[in-house]
């Protein structure tokens, strides 16, 4: 019996030794492929509701986010992943305005945050192309037949260690629908299935 528990110990500290070694192979990966720029979207009304500060004050090794702009209500959802040392966790953030604009804080402590970093890093959330570019690609031979308004748009900004970069996009679906093997559009898409389908 105590074989078998020493050998179950092992096998389980084996398993968390390698789990940490790739995440940290990831984040060493990305952190080469990430390019800085510019931070536009500064919502301090929104932070000082979540008790959050600005991406460029965070002192986390790795922060990565995503803002969920809602035009009809006019509200705003974050996901956001931090991991600092060797602990990962996650935040979400749920705007509503009726009846009167509120935060709502969803309880993330059953997920496993440092596998979904790693997941989203492996998924190139760290260097998604800006929607403008790709909707510029797409439509350059041939205009939509329509006004293209995004019901939902988003902001995604990772920071890893020194560097910090952000990304729009918008209500891509439509598009991805239209051109199915377009790069980009499907990289915005598994950002989203991972994001939309977390197990809460």
């Amino acid at each position: 019996m105590k074989n078998f528990v020493s050998i179950v110990f092992f096998i389980s500290l084996t398993i968390a030794f390698t789990g940490c070694n790739s995440l940290e192979k990831t984040i060493e990966k990305s952190y080469a492929e990430l390019k800085s720029n510019n931070i536009d979207f500064i919502k301090k009304e929104y932070h000082k509701r979540c008790e959050i500060s600005d991406i460029r004050e965070s002192t986390n090794e790795i922060e990565i986010r995503r803002y969920e702009y809602i035009l009809v209500s006019q509200t705003m959802n974050l996901i956001s992943f931090i991991k600092n040392d060797k602990n990962c966790y996650s935040q979400i953030f749920a705007e509503s305005n009726v009846p009167k604009r509120k935060i709502h804080f969803i309880n993330t402590s059953n997920l496993n945050s440092c596998s979904l970093i790693e997941k989203l890093l492996e998924n190139n959330i760290h260097k998604l192309t800006d929607y403008k570019t790709v909707y510029e690609e797409i439509t350059k031979d041939k205009p939509f037949p329509f006004i293209r308004e995004d019901d939902t748009s988003y902001i995604v900004q990772v920071k890893i260690r020194d560097k910090i970069y952000e990304v729009y996009y918008g209500d891509f679906y439509l598009e991805l629908k239209l051109f199915p093997k377009n790069k980009e559009l499907n990289e915005y898409n598994k950002i989203s299935r991972i994001l939309d389908n977390l197990d809460l």
